[in-house]
């Protein structure tokens, strides 16, 4: 097996780190279909951890991450539940705020046809793997776009 072995000098490797930083800053914009499309979006908290369901409910009522993670918290507490990512937590969350499960499941994210408003899509891989994405005005905003392959579990609005 021939193995290929690459010298990178400081110069290149600056380089480098200038691509990555500047294609996180640059928004992304694809189109899905006649009316989706997705944008990059991510935020954090001040130690460099994301949740999906934090970045989506920040997205959606345009929060700070410490703002929506101290009331899931205290939304957890109050329900004696073992994480602020169980569904009830954030369930009840949305309820506050005013949101309402839309009859809407069993369908791809890329094939959702929503209208003009704020959506919140709770979905998974039809496997392990759970996710949740905001939509505002037909656009996706999530860190990558792999979700639109996801499998629609609720739809919220």
């Amino acid at each position: 097996m021939n193995k290929k072995y690459y010298i990178v000098n400081d110069e290149i490797l600056k380089s480098l780190n200038f691509i990555h930083l500047l294609f996180s800053i640059i928004r992304v914009i694809i189109y899905i279909g006649d009316n989706m499309k997705y944008e990059y979006y991510y935020i954090e908290d001040s130690n460099g951890k994301s949740n999906c369901i934090i970045r989506s409910l920040c997205k959606i009522f345009n929060l700070s991450y410490e703002e929506v993670f101290n009331e899931l918290c205290n939304i957890q507490k109050k329900l004696y539940k073992d994480s602020y990512t169980d569904i009830e937590v954030f369930e009840t969350y949305m309820k506050n705020k005013g949101m309402k499960e839309l009859d809407i499941s069993n369908i791809k994210v890329k094939d959702l046809k929503l209208d003009n408003n704020s959506y919140i899509v709770f979905c998974y891989d039809k496997k392990d793997w759970y996710h949740m994405i905001p939509i505002i005005d037909n656009t996706i905003y999530d860190k990558s776009n792999e979700c639109l392959e996801l499998e629609v579990i609720k739809v919220y609005k």
